[in-house]
Order: C-alpha cells, then structure tokens, then sequence
C-alpha cells in the first residue's frame, strides 16, 4: 500500500510539473475509486487515466488569474487518505462517515482564496470520488446571503443550534430554530426536491427533529420532506440500482423524527411496495414481526427497531456522530456570525434553575388533570419510553392487560414526566410530545432530578406510581471495593470512555439521596421503582444502594439464573468484572423477561436486544409495603 500511495504521488507529482510548478487555474483533477480486493483488505488506487485536465476557460471560475499556493506533499497525501476513506465509507454504506469527511474537506481552506471541490461519480460509472483545488468564488465568500444555503445544510445548522445552546447551558432559542425553519420551507419553494435527491430528504428531516423543531412551521416542513421522501421512492424505489437498504434508509429516518399523518401511510405504503419487489425479508426483531407487514399495516414507526437505533447512535454519541455534531455547531457558527438580532424566545421546555422553588411549579398549567398517577423517567434522554408508554395503542393496551407483567399499571389513565440534563435530547423529547398533541399528559423538565422530585413531592396534587432509572451513564469498573484505593484504577480505566464518571460514589447519577427522595415521592401511592441497565455491576450496585436505602426486591415471576439461557454475549467490561468477585445479577428479583410494555422500551434497550447484550432488570418498592 505504501509503495501504491507512493507511486501515486509521484505520478501525480509528475503531470503537475509537466505544466507547471504550482496548483494553477487549470486544475487538476484526481480520482479515487475502489479497486479489486486481495485478501480481504480494501484498498484504493489512483487510476492515471483518469487524472485529467479542465479548460484554463471552465466553469466556475477555473480560468482567472491570479496567484495560486502549492500544496505539500504532506497536505497531498492526507487529502487523498480523507478522499479513500469517504470512498470506502460510500462504498459500503456508511454514508454518515461519508459525510462528515465530505464536510470537512469542503470547508478547508488550502490557501488563501483557494478551496477543496469533491464530485462523487455514480456507481454505474465506476464509483469513486474525484477532488480539486478551485478558486473560492468573492461571491461564495462575501455575496452568498443565508438563500444560498440548501435544506440539507439548514438542517446541520438547526442541529448545531441546539447543541451550541446545550454546550452554553442555556435555553434553546426557538425563535431562531423557527427563522432556520422558515428559511428552508421557503427553500423548498424555490427549488422542490431538486437538492433533496435520494436520502437528503430523510437525513435532513432527521436533522431537524434532533433539534428540536416542532413550531406549526416544523411540522408543515416535515410533511414537505416526508412527501419528496415518497416522490424519490416513488422515482427511483423500484429500480435494480436501488437496494432494500437504500429504501430501508429512507423510512427508517423519517420515522425516526416521528412523523405521523396521511404522510408517514403513505410512505410506509410505497416503502413496502418497493420492498417486496426486492424480496426483502427483514424482520422488526425484538417483536419477531415482518418490517413489510409492519408498513402495510401502518405500524411501522419511531417506536420500532431500526428507527430508535439511529437515535441509540446519537445518544451513546460515536465517533462518526460527534464527528458530524462538531461540523453541524461549525455551521450554525457560521451562519449566526452575522446575526445580531437573536430574539431570547425559548422553546417551551422547563428548565428547573428557572424554577427557583418548588412553589413556581403549577402542575394545572402542565397536565390536563393534574390528579392522575404519575409515571417519571428518572434521566429519560430523548424521552421515548415515556413517549411510547403515553402513547399505547388500543391493541396494545390489551395485549398488555393480559401479558403476565410484574408492574400493574393502567397506563392510558396516567400522565408522564421525563427529567434529563441533556437540553438537546430533551428538546428532542419536547418536540415529539408537541407534534403529537400529547403535552397534556406527558412533560419533560432539563433539570436536576433531585429537585423536580422535591417539588413534586411539595406539590404534585395525585400519586407518583411508578418511578424509573434507566440504563444511567456508567461508572468506571471498579477494579477493587475499596473507595480509597480506587484511584489506582484510573491509569488502567483512563484507556476507556474518559467522560464515565470514575467511582459509583462520584458523579454517578444514582446515590443514597436520589433514592431517599424517590422512597418518599412513591412512599403515598405505595408505588414501585424500576432499576435497569446493560451493565451488570452497575445494575448490582443500583440495587444493592436501594436496599440500602429502604427498598425492597419486589419477586418476579420469571427470573434469570443463568446467562446462557437467554443466549447474550458476555460484553468484556462483564468478564473483567467477573474476575473480581462480584455479585452476579442472577437470581431472585433479577427479571429476566421486560418489565415494561414493548412500546415503553428505550433506544438502548432495543439496541441491547439486537446485540444480544444482557439487559439487568429488577423492581423495587418500598419495604413497610411488603
């Protein structure tokens, strides 16, 4: 390979210098595309015949004069490693890492007044990525006003406004979020679905419910995205070159946003037509359903496998997604620059430093009726639980009243309250709730836990029935049970995730005085708390801290007692954490079987499903309720 990169650069070196000694008006242009694979290694090859030249007179301003820079072989060499990787990233699939490369490159500035170009070349022609160096236009620079920006790209900057407001810890300002909006509907109007072709309408509707967009505004932008989804479905859905995954991609984002209405029918009923001219037979797992039964019935949405694992990528936030995050907060940077009228409206999303006391919370203004039970997700993240418990279908509030379930709860009698940190995953959570028209029974606050439990301890006029902490961040393993020795762990735990807080006793979000405060919220309704988590030894401590507390182990009726009856993976922090002698989560009270409604199941829990990763699962009450 190194030979390969070599020879490369010098034969592009080569036709450069046969012209001239530096990158001139007349451009060249170089071309990565996919060559044949050798023992399973993919690899990349600059193809010399495709290394060719625009005319000095081209278009975009590749003919004026002026001053070029070189580049060095070291910047050469790292703008064609960016270009192969983002042509095995498209290549297979991952169109996420193919565009934030994409991004990156683009917004590079190679020298002054000079900018890196990419085209991609379809797949019928080969494949692959050509890239250039092109004079940055005075207009694109200086003259392009917000108009210029496409639908796509006001997503990414919708997107970067909320996570610039969430880094600030300050309330999102909806009147921007809903001027971003505005502008891209009036996009539409201009250019249709000619700048959304293929998937952009799906990642860019996706974009915007990751914001937190839901004004009447949002909500007529989402049907607009979903209807060009289904008009490109529609185009190009049936085609051989379309493949079940390229349409799976599609309805999968868009119900991802949870789009609901004569739309998302309508594009579930194309999505499957298509589907079944591909013979395609994938199965929604965690209820052993047929996708394309799913879509044919109209059932198939956010609540379903695929659409809460895009969410699940967001929320354990992976390398491509920080990745992306980092270039959608460039470009709300960008855009803002200018912007010296921001108007301080935020979205309607409580924020409990502004609720000062616990008086300032009036439960009438949140809930239709304030008296009903109350259902609380303790560190709810994008809310979805809640979302799909306050939203239990007909059918399923049957099929729930006869499923030996150990918690008996009359869910479409209750309201619903979800508290996080995490403005932007609330906002998420606060969008969904609107565009539902749910708000009367299901509110979410950005706050510490231990207060909103305080007021509504204070205030709440009905029963807290049912509590929940799901899947909480992570300590790092504990290494020995010792408090004052567990910082020798660190240097050996600092090779894993550095934002993990370091001991149990230290930032973790579960501790003695949460679960006091939770002891007396349930303690007048003799309510239940459910503790889970995909990881064992903090599944055992939560418990073993509740008992602590005053809790007892409520007995279910299917238990676990071995692993290797439900056939899940031994993850590697289990296995280290086996060698140290812990208390296995096996036995008595240790569910085995969820505990909650299949719709009331969290993006993580779905995704622990389909990697076969142990889900740890008890329920608590209080023990004078025995």
């Amino acid at each position: 390979m190194k030979n390969r990169r070599a020879y490369a650069t010098v034969l592009f070196v080569a036709l450069l210098t046969s012209k001239t000694s530096s990158f001139a008006p007349e451009s060249t242009w170089r071309h990565w595309k996919r060559g044949p694979t050798a023992n399973s290694h993919r690899r990349f090859c600059l193809d010399a015949s495709s290394v060719q030249r625009d005319s000095p007179t081209g278009k975009e301003g590749r003919g004026a004069e002026g001053r070029t820079s070189e580049l060095s072989r070291d910047q050469r060499d790292e703008i064609d490693a960016l270009v192969a990787q983002r042509a095995d990233a498209r290549a297979s699939g991952d169109y996420h890492l193919a565009d934030s490369i994409r991004s990156d490159l683009t917004e590079r500035i190679v020298s002054p007044g000079y900018h890196i170009e990419l085209k991609d070349i379809p797949r019928k022609d080969g494949g692959g990525s050509t890239w250039n160096i092109v004079p940055q236009l005075k207009e694109s620079i200086e003259e392009r006003g917000r108009a210029g920006e496409s639908v796509l790209q006001l997503s990414h900057i919708a997107l970067g406004h909320a996570v610039v407001s969430a880094e600030q810890d300050v309330a999102l300002d909806g009147q921007v979020l809903d001027d971003i909006v505005t502008q891209a509907l009036a996009r539409l109007e201009t250019t249709g679905a000619t700048e959304l072709r293929g998937r952009k309408a799906a990642d860019a509707a996706f974009w915007f419910a990751l914001s937190g967009a839901s004004s009447p505004n949002a909500v007529k932008l989402f049907d607009s995205l979903t209807r060009i989804a289904i008009d490109e479905l529609e185009r190009f859905g049936n085609k051989p070159s379309c493949r079940a995954k390229d349409v799976m991609h599609i309805v999968e984002r868009v119900h991802a946003t949870g789009i609901t209405g004569d739309a998302s029918e309508q594009l579930s009923n194309i999505a499957a037509k298509c589907l079944v001219g591909k013979d395609f037979r994938g199965r929604n797992s965690s209820t052993n359903t047929s996708v394309v039964e799913l879509l044919q019935r109209d059932e198939f949405d956010l609540h379903c496998d695929r659409p809460l694992l895009w969410l699940w990528r967001f929320s354990i936030r992976q390398k491509k997604q920080r990745s992306f995050l980092r270039g959608a907060t460039k470009q709300y940077k960008r855009y803002s620059s200018g912007d010296k009228n921001q108007s301080g409206l935020g979205m309607s999303v409580w924020d409990d430093e502004e609720k000062c006391s616990e008086n300032m919370y009036d439960w009438s203004e949140v809930f239709d009726d304030p008296t009903r039970p109350l259902v609380v997700d303790i560190g709810c993240g994008y809310g979805v639980s809640l979302h799909g418990l306050a939203t239990l279908k007909e059918n399923d509030l049957v099929r729930t009243s006869r499923e030996e379930l150990d918690i008996h709860v009359e869910w479409d009698q209750c309201n619903y309250l979800g508290i996080d940190l995490s403005r932007t995953a609330i906002g998420f959570a606060e969008s969904l709730s609107s565009r539902w028209d749910i708000r009367g029974k299901l509110a979410y606050v950005v706050g510490s836990a231990e207060d909103v439990l305080q007021a509504l301890l204070a205030t709440y006029p009905g029963n807290v029935c049912l509590s929940m902490i799901q899947f909480p961040t992570p300590f790092k393993l504990q290494k020995t049970s010792d408090e004052d020795t567990a910082s020798e762990n660190d240097a050996e735990e600092a090779k894993g995730n550095a934002q993990l807080p370091k001991h149990p006793h230290a930032d973790f979000m579960v501790t003695s005085n949460l679960l006091h405060i939770i002891r007396e919220v349930l303690s007048a309704s003799r309510g239940k708390l459910i503790l889970q988590s995909n990881v064992e030894d903090v599944a055992v401590f939560m418990r073993h801290l509740a008992e602590e507390t005053g809790f007892s182990v409520v007995p279910v009726s299917n238990t676990i007692t071995s692993f290797d009856e439900v056939k899940a993976r031994v993850p590697q922090r289990t296995e280290e954490y086996i060698k140290t002698g812990g208390k296995r989560a096996l036995g008595e009270g240790w569910a085995r079987e969820a505990l909650l409604p299949r719709r009331g199941a969290t993006e993580t829990e779905v995704a622990c499903f389909l990697e076969t990763t142990p889900i740890h699962r008890c329920l608590v009450q209080i023990k004078h309720y025995e």
